[in-house]
C-alpha cells in the first residue's frame, strides 16, 4: 500500500464527502480512490466512513484520523515547496488585506522592517473595517489577509501569529460616576459603547463572559456604537461608558491607567489573529517570508499589558 496516496484519497473523500468528487479532484478513478480507502481502513484495523447511498462521512476516529492527514499533508506540501521555491529569487508584491485598527497600529512598522529585510519583495497593504468573511481572497487578488477569529472558510489555510485578549473596560472618570460591576446583570443600569459588525443591528449586542465553566450570554444596548475600536477607544477615555476591547489597541492605556478594566472575576473568550492564504500546492516564496516575518515580529506582543 501506497500509505501517502492512499492518506491523500482518504483526506480528499471526506473533504468533499464523496468518492466521485475525490477522483475528480486527484484524477483518479472512483474504484482507485474506494481501493485507497479501504486499504487504509484494513491497516489501521478501523473504520474511517459511514457510507450511505446519498453520503460519505467520518466516523469519529475518521474525523481524528482526518485532522491528522490534512495536517501531515499540507506540511509534506510546504516542506516540498519550500525546498523548490528556495531556489528562486523572491520578489514581487504581496497583497495583503487587514483590519483597519490592527493595521493602523501595528502592520505600518512590521512591513516596513520585513521590506528592509527583503528589498525586492513590495508590500501592497488594504485596511478595511468590512468584515473579512464577506470577502473572497482569490476573487479579489489577494495573496493573505490578517483576521482576528478563528478560521471557519475550508477553503483558507491560517498560520496563528499571535492572540487578542478582550477586556470590559472604561475610564475611571466614568466608573467613578456609575459604580463598579460585580456580575453581567450589572450591566443593564450602564451605558455601553458597543462594536457593530452588522450594520442593521447598530443598537445592541450580545457580549459574552465566563466564569468557573459556565457562559453568560448578555444582551446590552447603547446610543454609541461604532464598526472601528480605536473610535471606541476614544469615546471610553472621554468617559462615554463601558465597552470591550482587544488589548492591542488599548494596551498603553491600561498600563497608564487611563483605562481599567472591571468586572475582572469574569473572562472574555480570547481571538486567535491569524494570516490566512489560498490553499494551494505551492505557496509563492515572497507570500512564505511575509508570513514567516509577522509570525516572528508578533511572537511577542508589542501590545502586551504589564
Amino acid at each position: 500500500m501506497d500509505t501517502l496516496k492512499a492518506m491523500e484519497a482518504f483526506n480528499q473523500v471526506v473533504a468533499a464527502r464523496s468518492f466521485a468528487g475525490a477522483a475528480k479532484t486527484l484524477g483518479l478513478s472512483r474504484a482507485a480512490v474506494t481501493k485507497y480507502v479501504a486499504q487504509l481502513e484494513t491497516h489501521l484495523g478501523a473504520r474511517l466512513l459511514n457510507r450511505t447511498t446519498r453520503r460519505v462521512s467520518p466516523t469519529e476516529v475518521g474525523e481524528d484520523y482526518f485532522e491528522f492527514c490534512r495536517k501531515l499533508l499540507a506540511e509534506l506540501r510546504d516542506k516540498e515547496a519550500g525546498i523548490a521555491a528556495g531556489q528562486l529569487a523572491a520578489e514581487g508584491t504581496v497583497k495583503v488585506m487587514a483590519p483597519k485598527s490592527f493595521g493602523s497600529l501595528y502592520l505600518g512598522s512590521a512591513v516596513a522592517a520585513f521590506q528592509r529585510r527583503h528589498p525586492r519583495i513590495g508590500v501592497s497593504m488594504f485596511l478595511t473595517d468590512v468584515s473579512l468573511r464577506s470577502v473572497d481572497l482569490v476573487a479579489h487578488g489577494f495573496d493573505l489577509a490578517i483576521r482576528l477569529t478563528d478560521l471557519t472558510d475550508s477553503g483558507l489555510m491560517a498560520r496563528r501569529i499571535g492572540t487578542a485578549r478582550w477586556h470590559l473596560c472604561a475610564a475611571p472618570a466614568y466608573i467613578e460616576e456609575a459604580g463598579e460591576l460585580e456580575s453581567p446583570d450589572d450591566l443593564n443600569r450602564h451605558r455601553c459603547l458597543l462594536h457593530i459588525r452588522n450594520p442593521s443591528l447598530p443598537t445592541s449586542a450580545v457580549w459574552r463572559f465566563q466564569r468557573d465553566g459556565h457562559r453568560f450570554d448578555t444582551k446590552v444596548s447603547g446610543t454609541i456604537a461604532m464598526n472601528s475600536v480605536m473610535g471606541l477607544r476614544e469615546a471610553a477615555l472621554a468617559g462615554a461608558g463601558l465597552t470591550l476591547l482587544p488589548d492591542y489597541c488599548i494596551g498603553a492605556e491600561l498600563n497608564a491607567g487611563t483605562l481599567v478594566t472591571v468586572m475582572r472575576n469574569y473572562s472574555i473568550a480570547e481571538e486567535q489573529i491569524s494570516v490566512l492564504f489560498p490553499h494551494r500546492e505551492l505557496l509563492p516564496m515572497k507570500s512564505r517570508l511575509l508570513i514567516d516575518y509577522l509570525a516572528e515580529a508578533f511572537q511577542n506582543p508589542p501590545w502586551k499589558t504589564v
